[in-house]
């Protein structure tokens, strides 16, 4: 899987992007696994969509200038999460 975080928009963008093995058991699945973490994050008054399916078009589909988090599974399918609070999400 391929995990894209990109946050700290108003000062400089910075962008971290992790390629993680993971055996075909574990592959099949992280969607689930992931799907499930996006909709329990955040508040429930969230101003954005909890998750958004990429498919194909990537970061393509995140509005612009938004910090977030993307997960792809392969090159056809993925999620992505806009980050409401940057101090709260915690990268590592």
């Amino acid at each position: 899987i391929f995990i894209e975080t990109v946050m700290e928009l108003k000062k400089q963008r910075h962008t971290f992007i992790e390629c993680i093995p993971l055996s075909e058991k574990d592959a099949d699945q992280a969607p689930i696994y992931f799907k499930k973490e996006f909709l329990a994050s955040e508040s429930e008054w969230s101003n954005n969509k909890k998750i958004i399916e990429t498919s194909k078009r990537g970061s393509k589909v995140i509005p612009k200038n938004f910090p977030y988090f993307m997960v792809e599974f392969g090159l056809e399918n993925g999620y992505a999460h806009v980050i409401e609070n940057e101090s709260k999400f915690l990268h590592k």
